[in-house]
């Protein structure tokens, strides 16, 4: 999972 490195706001929406 590296995506969770550059977590972005998205990213951050999609993982809550």
């Amino acid at each position: 999972m590296e995506e969770v490195k550059y977590c972005s706001e998205r990213c951050r929406r999609n993982k809550v």
